[in-house]
């Protein structure tokens, strides 16, 4: 690769690493999810440390860091789970402004706390958006990076920055105390639930299934939730909704997630309580407050 291109080359992609920004806005309608930020305050803290505007595009990386040499000088921030992120072998700590060489090596391992990370850069991607994003949704590949999720040999093609943050707008710190508990809201269908299953909600521990993605959290108890009846239609959905599969187990909508469905919408997280959500790692116990 050419050392004086304005690229970030990817030497390890990590589990699942992949470009987002705020999202799509408007695409519902055509049954494309709008994608973006699995944990928004997060993503948007680090565009804040950098002074990008806070939807600016970044690096999620889900479960795992990743590997990264830089071919030309920039500044980073990095926040959310702390993957035990190194620059050029050396530890560094995430929430900062941090200054990046030319040749420098970004390394990151696996979480042990949370599940996923931001990396920011303060410069612009020098791609098209697809529907005015580069919100990356490789069902569809559609997005950033060809609408793929990033692989080694990859290289992010950089720019100029051409619009920053204005100076009146500020973005407070994730705090991350409490990760076992997830306050949520009773849902449309909640009163489809059999009455045991109502005070199940809040009494179980649950545990977010290895067969989960950026489409939607698989998620299960000792216990299965059971329905009264079953709804009689298709309804519309929305990152954050849950939904209790006929099988008694449930699924949070998230960022990827389908834009309709059948299976009863018995509760819903709200916005700031599905960025905790989306830090909870697979096969950790936490419970739902039903508020």
């Amino acid at each position: 690769m050419e050392e004086n291109r304005q690229v970030i080359e990817i030497t390890d992609a990590g589990l699942y690493s992949i470009i987002q920004d705020g999202g799509r806005d408007c695409t519902k309608f055509y049954a494309i999810p709008s994608s973006g930020y699995m944990d928004t305050q997060a993503a948007q803290y680090a565009n804040y440390i950098l002074s990008n505007t806070l939807h600016h595009p970044v690096i999620e990386c889900n479960l795992s860091g990743m590997g990264l040499r830089f071919h030309h000088p920039m500044h980073v921030a990095l926040t959310g789970a702390d993957f035990d992120w190194k620059l050029n072998g050396q530890k560094i700590e995430l929430d900062k402004k941090i200054f990046i060489s030319k040749g420098d090596m970004l390394t990151g391992s696996y979480g042990k706390k949370m599940a996923r990370s931001y990396i920011a850069f303060d410069m612009d991607l020098d791609e098209k958006t697809t529907l005015g994003s580069y919100a990356t949704y490789p069902t569809a590949t559609i997005g950033a990076n060809g609408g793929r999720i990033l692989q080694k040999g990859d290289a992010i093609k950089l720019k100029k920055r051409q619009n920053t943050l204005p100076d009146k707008v500020s973005v407070t710190k994730p705090v991350y105390k409490n990760l076992q508990t997830i306050k949520i809201q009773k849902g449309p269908e909640w009163e489809l639930l059999d009455q045991n299953s109502k005070r199940l909600f809040s009494q179980l521990y649950f545990q977010i299934t290895s067969r989960s993605d950026r489409m939607a959290a698989h998620v299960t108890a000792q216990e299965k939730l059971l329905l009264r009846e079953k709804p009689k239609n298709s309804n519309c959905i929305i990152p954050g909704m849950i939904q209790l599969n006929y099988d008694g187990h449930l699924m949070v909508i998230l960022r990827d997630g389908q834009t309709t469905g059948g299976y009863p919408r018995v509760a819903y997280i709200t916005n700031e309580q599905l960025n905790l959500f989306n830090q909870i790692l697979p096969h950790r116990n936490f419970k739902f407050e039903v508020e």
